[in-house]
């Protein structure tokens, strides 16, 4: 079962090791693609709450919880009449039932926590009129309950401890197995590098800091403009954003004249190439990918500690930062002494392949 965005990347590159090793794998999509399964299609929807007092902002709210809970039905029905003993059905993060692994790739019930760590509150009568918020809880608690449902899988630690936080008891069918990594595709390459800032016109000398977020909200992205403001005026912000957020993310950046906006990339392997910095203040994820593929290339990463990769990232190729303080960030952006020089960190010692994820993905299914 596969979801969008990154998760899908992650879980076609699971599929080619678990081919490898002889599995029959078929894959199930939400959108028509060759040789793959659709019960129902579905378009991207926000998994943030309802965030203003609007009549477009509650119909689109109110739209997006009737395709979701439509969308559920059907690919749930979809996967009873294709269920067979000899086979197991992943679910990747798809809001539907009768799968037998389930991967956690969002918690609704976790976002709202850390919204609210961080101070996030929504007033009352949004909540009241959030409903999305309130099918998403509701499918949530019955999609992680379900009695079919063999392995729970997270993606860190620190996702498991989240989960268990969330939901207590079922602590027994949770195992952690992490996103792995091309390292091959994101090794770092100087004439990549140069090729890149060129067609970008960003001066080769000047210090490059990357974002790459698919959900500017829930990413954060309002707090990188807040730490790049106060930055000189020489270092450059590159954007890679969801196509249909880009507009919103140009609004948050009025006045800056020294970033470039850029379509969310499948590969954004060249970009970590152009870059020094990778900054990811995620209020909250459970393994992300981009932070990995970025260690890999040898990017030095500014995290979040709700970015759910705190565990893949060695001395000296990152910091995990606590909380939303912008000054935190920024402080570590100057202390870093950046200036578009070649870099030198040791790529990602601690990201796993996916030959390494495929052994156990293998190691977890032969045992089902």
């Amino acid at each position: 079962m596969k979801t969008g965005g990154g998760a899908n990347i992650s879980l076609s590159a699971l599929e080619n090791e678990l081919i490898k090793l002889n599995y029959n794998v078929i894959p199930v999509m939400g959108i028509n693609v060759k040789d793959a399964l659709s019960f129902c299609k579905l378009s991207h929807i926000s998994f943030n709450p309802l965030l203003k007092f609007t009549c477009k902002e509650i119909i689109k709210n109110w739209q997006d919880a009737f395709i979701l809970l439509n969308y559920c039905l059907k690919t749930s029905q979809g996967l009873k009449r294709i269920k067979d003993p000899n086979s197991l059905i992943i679910n990747n993060g798809h809001w539907c039932f009768n799968s037998d692994v389930l991967v956690i790739r969002f918690l609704m019930k976790s976002y709202l926590n850390h919204l609210k760590g961080l101070n996030y509150i929504t007033p009352w009568y949004l909540s009241l009129l959030d409903l999305k918020k309130k099918i998403i809880l509701f499918v949530e608690n019955k999609i992680i309950k379900d009695t079919n449902i063999k392995k729970i899988i997270t993606l860190s630690d620190k996702s498991k401890d989240d989960f268990n936080d969330c939901y207590p008891g079922l602590s027994s069918k949770v195992v952690v197995i992490p996103n792995g990594v091309n390292k091959d595709v994101f090794r770092f390459s100087v004439k990549d590098r140069l090729k890149t800032r060129k067609l970008l016109g960003i001066n080769k000398k000047h210090p490059v800091i990357l974002f790459v977020g698919g959900n500017i909200y829930r990413k954060n992205f309002e707090l990188v403009i807040k730490v790049f403001k106060n930055l000189p005026s020489d270092i450059h912000l590159l954007a890679i954003i969801r196509r249909e957020e880009l507009d919103k993310a140009k609004e948050f950046s009025k006045g800056f004249g020294n970033i470039t906006f850029l379509p969310w990339q499948d590969n954004p392997s060249m970009y970590y190439n152009a870059s020094d910095i990778l900054i990811a203040p995620t209020i909250y994820d459970t393994g992300t990918k981009v932070i990995l593929e970025a260690l890999v290339n040898g990017l030095y990463c500014l995290v979040s500690d709700s970015s759910g990769v705190g565990e893949f990232i060695g001395n000296g190729e990152g910091k995990i930062i606590v909380g939303s303080n912008s000054r935190k960030y920024y402080s570590e952006i100057r202390n870093r002494g950046v200036r578009g020089v070649v870099r030198k960190i040791q790529p990602g010692r601690l990201v796993l392949s996916w030959s390494e994820v495929g052994v156990m993905w293998n190691r977890l299914l032969s045992s089902l």
